[in-house]
């Protein structure tokens, strides 16, 4: 058994006070043996027997335990410290998990506002390049040639956006009809259209526009 707090602070002081183990064994009507046991930590003498030593070397018992009660207090206040530490770290890693629960959150919520920015965009954008299908009905003079409505229909296709381009059977005249499609935004974008392709169409006899 190692030595305690006491018994090194027996042996200081009866040593202090010029005394042996015998003669201190004798001033406190104990075994020599007893002193020993005591300075080698051993045994630790009772009560009674602690008052009676610090009586004999003019000590208080406070001082003769003084140094086991200040380690008693270190270590008490060592674990107030590691408890201290501990919940300071506690803390830490406490903050450091909100600040990154909230900050997901919040690039999650930045995340679905962007999508629901890029949504209306692409909404918009299908608006804007939404287009309305409108057929048109030509006319021409009997006499016009193949090769006139040929280059009349490359132009019409090279500017407009032109489908089903094609001469329809007329039982009731002599006259040349085409039908096609045209593709515009608005009923303002297809008057220009309509307009334009009056203006370009080769012996024009008569022209109408339907929606479709």
């Amino acid at each position: 058994m190692s030595e305690s707090i006491l018994s090194i602070n027996l042996k200081k002081f009866r040593r202090e006070n010029n005394l042996t183990q015998q003669e201190l064994a004798e001033m406190l009507d104990v075994s020599d043996k007893s002193i020993s046991k005591w300075e080698l930590g051993h045994t630790y003498p009772s009560k009674k027997n602690m008052i009676n030593i610090a009586n004999v070397l003019n000590i208080s018992v406070e001082l003769l335990l003084l140094e086991e009660l200040t380690e008693e207090n270190q270590n008490t206040k060592k674990l107030s410290k590691n408890k201290l530490i501990s919940l300071l770290v506690i803390g830490c890693l406490l903050f450091i998990s909100l600040n990154i629960y909230y900050g997901i959150n919040l690039i999650k919520e930045k995340d679905n506002q962007i999508q629901k920015l890029q949504n209306k965009a692409s909404k918009q954008n299908e608006l804007l390049n939404r287009t309305y299908s409108y057929k048109i009905v030509v006319l021409l003079e009997p006499n016009t040639s193949e090769e006139t409505i040929t280059e009349w229909e490359n132009l019409l296709k090279n500017q407009y956006r032109i489908s089903k381009f094609q001469l329809l059977p007329n039982k009731l005249a002599q006259d040349i009809m085409i039908d096609f499609t045209v593709q515009a935004k608005n009923n303002d974008e297809m008057n220009i259209i309509f307009k334009e392709i009056k203006e370009s169409a080769p012996n024009l006899k008569n022209i109408e526009s339907f929606y479709l």
